[in-house]
């Protein structure tokens, strides 16, 4: 028997004895490897999380044995293996696979700890978990202490309309209170907000008017058919409420205003009042003022001081103790493509990086202030210098993030895959309006118009999108 036939004897004897060569055992507790893969991770442009990732990504790397290449874009590629979005980048990917019976129940994870309304519905698909949420966000209003505290401010503020000089608790006041220190000449501007086609512009709106509704969650469209509701009373006065507070603001003869210019009018000194989803003086160029940085302080956004009931058609005063809806963009979530070939490496990776301790890592080490939404971390703030924040204000605002989180009242942004086909036509109308050129009955009559065509070319598939957002059963 010639060599060759005798090693090709013995290697099929070895292999029908089930006694072929293998490779040797992965070491207890080893993490797992893959050489060759390579993972595309697809990003939203501007996500602040996506600076953070990558503080993190060249120690899994080095770990798993497995690149990862961030790509950021506009739109997340739904075909990319990992997604990252915000949440209302999440309702425009494509089919995602579920994490139910992958990581969602992996105890060192944790994931049953986080408030149920993201494992349920914020970061769910067809009622089942399909993305890890990674950081939360709330708007809430910040405040110079130091004008609300001037003895000489609050006197002539008592004498002019009767009531103490306080954060405002409804948007009447924060209107009338903006109005004041301009008049007082104790800054240039009495607030500072968004008020543009942006996100973050029209959020300020729908938040006013979740917090003139009974049901905050289903404030710009019905539940049941996805008719839009811009032109209930509760909108109406949400749009009223946001032109008295804007012509106080830089936004008054401009037109509009970006997040950011909203922030920076606030970190300069020249605003009392800023409403923001992000701390004032994270992502600027330019540190603020020593005074205004040591002056800051936070608490919950106004509301409206009555509420509209739309079954009664009546407005009726907002009861003292009720909770203000808490409103926010819901965070930052990774989730994984159904169509990836590369299933147990994009498993690897949300295991890594959602691990407690990784999770740390990730939000402490982020400059563009992250909220964490591991409670835990919520109980940490001394951590997070990077909001350029006092300690004081900083355990304020974790304070509200954490009370915020598990509230049942909540509204969030309009997360469907056209949300940004809504918020082009929604600002096209408002436009004028806030210009004063044109009554805003008329603004909102207009914009309803645009809307009820979105909402008749998306059918049935889009009122189950938004349904499932809200948490409710699809409708078939």
């Amino acid at each position: 028997m010639t060599a060759r036939k005798r090693r090709w004897f013995l290697a099929l004897a070895a292999a029908l004895s089930g006694c072929g060569e293998r490779t040797a055992p992965k070491a207890p507790g080893a993490p797992e490897t893959f050489p060759g893969v390579a993972l595309k991770l697809s990003a939203e442009k501007g996500a602040s999380y996506a600076d953070a990732l990558r503080l993190r990504l060249p120690d899994f790397e080095a770990r798993h044995q497995c690149k990862v290449q961030m790509v950021e874009a506009e739109t997340p590629d739904s075909e990319a293996d990992v997604a990252l979005t915000g949440g209302v980048g999440f309702a425009k990917l494509g089919e995602r696979l579920s994490l139910s019976g992958n990581i969602a129940s992996e105890p060192e994870l944790l994931f049953v700890e986080f408030p149920f309304a993201y494992r349920t519905a914020f970061g769910a698909r067809n009622r089942e978990p399909a993305a890890f949420p990674f950081s939360t966000e709330r708007l809430a209003l910040w405040y110079r202490s130091d004008l609300f505290a001037d003895a000489k401010l609050a006197a002539a503020y008592k004498s002019e309309t009767g009531r103490a000089l306080a954060p405002p608790t409804t948007w009447a006041e924060y209107a009338t209170i903006a109005k004041f220190f301009v008049k007082e000449k104790a800054c240039k501007f009495g607030c500072a907000e968004a008020a543009d086609g942006s996100r973050a512009g029209l959020r300020n709106l729908f938040a006013r008017g979740a917090g003139n509704s009974l049901e905050p969650r289903t404030a710009l469209l019905d539940a049941e058919t996805a008719k839009p509701r811009l032109t209930t009373p509760e909108m109406a006065r949400a749009l009223e409420q946001w032109q008295a507070a804007l012509a106080h603001s830089p936004a008054a003869g401009k037109g509009s205003l970006s997040d950011r210019e909203a922030r920076q009018a606030f970190a300069a000194g020249e605003a009392a009042m800023l409403v923001s989803l992000l701390p004032p003086f994270v992502e600027l160029p330019n540190k603020p003022l020593a005074k205004i940085a040591e002056n800051v302080a936070v608490t919950d956004l106004p509301a409206g001081a009555e509420i509209y009931d739309s079954r009664s058609k009546a407005w009726s005063p907002r009861q003292p103790n009720t909770k203000v809806p808490h409103f926010g963009g819901t965070g930052q979530f990774l989730s994984i493509s159904a169509k990836t070939p590369h299933r147990e490496a994009c498993l690897a990776l949300i295991r890594f990086l959602g691990d407690p301790k990784n999770t740390s890592y990730v939000v402490q080490g982020a400059r563009l202030g992250l909220v964490p939404l591991r409670t835990e971390l919520l109980n940490d703030s001394g951590r997070f210098s990077s909001y350029g924040l006092s300690s004081q204000t900083l355990g304020r605002y974790f304070e509200l993030i954490s009370s915020g989180i598990r509230a049942p009242d909540w509204a969030t942004d309009l997360r469907i895959k056209s949300e940004a086909d809504f918020r082009k036509s929604l600002w096209t109308a408002l436009a004028p309006a806030l210009a004063g050129k044109t009554p805003p009955a008329e603004a909102l009559a207009a914009a309803q118009k645009e809307w009820e065509k979105l909402v008749a070319a998306g059918g049935r598939d889009l009122l189950n999108e938004y349904r499932l957002g809200l948490q409710f059963t699809a409708l078939r």
